[in-house]
Parts: structure tokens; C-alpha cells; sequence
């Protein structure tokens, strides 16, 4: 395994295993076909926080990808 490839496995790892809203909703960002991280990152954010809303709205094109 490449050197990207490994910190990127431990970093995906890290953030599904963590309870951060931020983390999940930034690293979501750069991986748009991700839907595990999608998920998470909806899961965490409370009703009524502003970071849902971008998460909502990917979901369905990170499911089609």
C-alpha cells in the first residue's frame, strides 16, 4: 500500500470511528462517492444544524456515483 493510500485509510477510519460532526462533514467533502462517510456525517449533526443540509443534499449524488 502506497504511503497516500495508507494515511488516506487512517484517516477515513479515524473519522467513522469518531463522534466529530466537523470532521465527518469536511472529510465528506473529499470523498464525494463515499456514502459510508455521507451516512456518518448525517448521523452526527443535530437536528436543526446547519451542516446537515449540504450532507442531505449529497447524499443522493454520492449514491449514484
Amino acid at each position: 500500500m502506497r504511503r497516500r493510500e495508507y494515511i488516506d485509510a487512517v484517516l477515513r477510519t479515524a473519522v467513522l470511528s469518531g463522534s466529530r460532526p466537523e470532521h465527518a462533514c469536511l472529510v465528506r467533502r473529499h470523498r464525494p462517492d463515499d456514502i459510508e462517510i455521507h451516512e456518518h456525517a448525517l448521523r452526527l449533526p443535530a437536528p436543526g444544524d446547519s451542516r446537515r443540509a449540504p450532507v442531505t443534499a449529497r447524499l443522493p449524488t454520492a449514491l449514484t456515483i
